[in-house]
């Protein structure tokens, strides 16, 4: 890439944070004094003494990049891993350390839920200060005005206080106007999350458009390795603080899928636990029988098998009528199936100090990949309630698909793999 025309050009940019230090309090009056009268000293002290590196934590080190104009490109990594951190500093929200960051022209972020808009003021009102903040003269906004709301669809709280929109609201209007206004580069972190489906679609086909048919540079940080793969072509993977990997994003997606599922494997079932409010029982053990060998640390499996999974339940207390709910996706983030115990009106109870839980599927139509699930344990009596939930738990992977005439089902387009079909043609 030349540094000539590179809209971005990032060059050993790094972000270091002091992590502070609390003291233990004491509850005698004369201790609280002394520290109120010492607290000066200690923080003049404190300006002229470097941390130690006990103290020191980098949230990015040693990042250097470059983006030529119109392309988009995606940033993935684990939670931690410094992605919104670069995002910040790319929009000078925050300084950097060390390191230096170039930018051509104007840009717009859309950070996270707030970020640019001021509450006290309207819908339109931010419309406008957006917009000027941007550097544009108020015939460009008044232009871009009603692309901007019919996008956005809060026509009818255009005067309403943005501190009133909900979560949703806010977010569209934000996107609407960071994508309206016609920024050289649009920054934009996983805030899309917040929106609804149709909305999220709608986000994604405009920044292919913005960046197709407008030449304008898009960053897109994502943990749904679907919408980066569909969107970008290339993708910066950022590991603990630092540039990983700077390639395709097919290349770059895959890395990250198997490096985290290395560190997933290597820890216990905690570290998928979303949430386990109720004490009564949790997830000890997650067991994929009738599988074949090992593929990638996981248990693997042919497209067409059975595939039974056992779920062990560590029981501290008695609970009737509990049912099991399994929601199984690719690792780069589609959904595939959802897997109710309930529909087949079953329901368990749970019996300390240890019951087992099997769920048996047959003939799994699924082409090659890693496969992931959230799996719950869920009480419906009265108020419906998890008792426990592991999210994104790598269940198997597909290593083999059955080959017709030669070729393999596992097409680029496709995630099923549909066997028995049957075609027929009549003359009319």
């Amino acid at each position: 890439m030349s540094e000539k025309t590179a809209i971005i050009k990032v060059d050993s940019l790094g972000k270091r944070y002091v992590i502070g230090k609390r003291g233990s309090k004491s509850p005698h009056l004369r201790h609280a004094l002394a520290n109120f009268v010492t607290a000066p000293f200690r923080n003049i002290r404190s300006i002229f003494q470097e941390p130690s590196e006990d103290e020191l934590f980098w949230a990015l080190r040693n990042v250097s990049f470059s983006v030529e104009p119109g392309e988009v490109v995606g940033v993935i990594g684990r939670n931690g891993a410094g992605k919104s951190t670069l995002l910040k500093l790319l929009s000078r929200i925050t300084p950097p350390s060390e390191g230096e960051i170039r930018l051509r022209g104007r840009v717009a972020s859309l950070l996270e839920v707030g970020t640019g808009f001021h509450p006290e003021f309207t819908g339109r009102e931010n419309i406008y200060v957006n917009g000027a903040i941007l550097g544009m003269r108020k015939k460009e906004i008044d232009d871009k005005f009603d692309e901007i709301v019919d996008f956005a669809g809060v026509e009818k709280f255009l005067d309403t206080p943005v501190k009133r929109y909900s979560s949703g609201m806010y977010v569209r209007l934000a996107f609407a106007v960071a994508a309206h206004l016609e920024p050289e580069c649009l920054l934009v972190d996983e805030v899309l999350a917040v929106g609804d489906l149709s909305f999220q679609k709608k986000c994604l086909g405009k920044m292919q458009e913005v960046s197709r048919d407008e030449g304008r540079t898009v960053l897109f940080v994502s943990h749904n390795m679907a919408a980066v793969k569909d969107l970008c072509q290339r993708v910066l993977y950022i590991k603990d603080g630092q540039l990983a990997m700077d390639g395709t994003a097919a290349d770059s997606i895959s890395t990250y899928i198997n490096e985290s599922l290395v560190h997933y494997r290597e820890g216990s079932l905690d570290q998928f636990r979303l949430y386990s409010y109720f004490p009564q029982a949790k997830f000890s053990s997650v067991n994929v029988l009738g599988t074949n060998r090992d593929g990638e640390g996981v248990p693997a499996i042919s497209s067409g098998d059975d595939v039974t999974i056992e779920l062990d339940v560590e029981v501290f207390e008695a609970v009737d009528d509990v049912k099991v709910t399994l929601e199984i996706g690719r690792a780069t983030g589609e959904r595939m199936a959802v897997v109710f115990s309930g529909d087949k009106e079953a329901s368990f109870k749970l019996k300390p100090p240890m019951t087992k839980i099997s769920c048996t599927l047959p003939k799994v139509p699924f082409t090659s990949g890693l496969y992931q699930a959230g799996i719950s344990l869920n009480v419906t009596p009265g108020q419906a309630r998890s008792i426990d939930y592991l999210k994104e738990y790598p269940i198997f992977s597909v290593t083999n698909v059955p080959q017709t005439h030669g070729q393999y089902a596992d097409r680029r387009w496709g995630v099923m793999h549909i066997d028995e079909v049957k075609w027929e043609a009549k003359e009319q």
